[in-house]
């Protein structure tokens, strides 16, 4: 008998919980806004990854209960295409340590995808070179704010 799929509802639920139970009480508050600021765009703009069968399967999920339809039905692969456009600069946090917070949560969530074999590395090398190459291009341009605050 065939295994379903995680959902990406399951992945999160499971990722948060473990990396809530192991951080420190001040990164607990920042971490929750990190979460909810993933589940918010997966739900605003985590359809564009999507294919028109997906999207479809989507919307039909939203007719009967709007709340987290994306997360509810996509999987494992939709996650990696989405958390690419989540490291985009439309959806930085504007706060430098919840944007540090951020891509760290978005570098340890992919990890954890593919070191659980949720997806396969190989099928997802694009994407995921995507996310590493944004992630550092987001740090760079964060380390560089911080040092041009340190020399004023």
């Amino acid at each position: 008998m065939k295994t379903r799929p995680l959902t990406i509802h399951t992945i999160l639920d499971a990722f948060f919980g473990q990396l809530s139970a192991a951080a420190p009480r001040s990164d607990r508050v920042p971490l929750n806004q990190i979460e909810r600021l993933l589940r918010t765009f997966l739900e605003l703009d985590g359809t564009r990854v999507l294919g028109d069968q997906d999207r479809a399967i989507v919307e039909a999920e939203r007719a009967f209960d709007p709340g987290c339809a994306f997360a509810r039905t996509m999987h494992a692969d939709d996650l990696i295409f989405a958390l690419a456009l989540f490291v985009k600069p439309r959806w930085l946090h504007p706060n430098a340590r919840l944007r540090g917070m951020q891509l760290s949560v978005t570098e340890k969530l992919m990890r954890q995808v593919m070191e659980n074999h949720l997806a396969n590395d190989l099928d997802y090398i694009c994407p995921l070179l995507d996310i590493e190459a944004r992630i550092a291009r987001a740090r760079t341009e964060l380390a560089s704010r911080r040092d041009d605050r340190t020399e004023t």
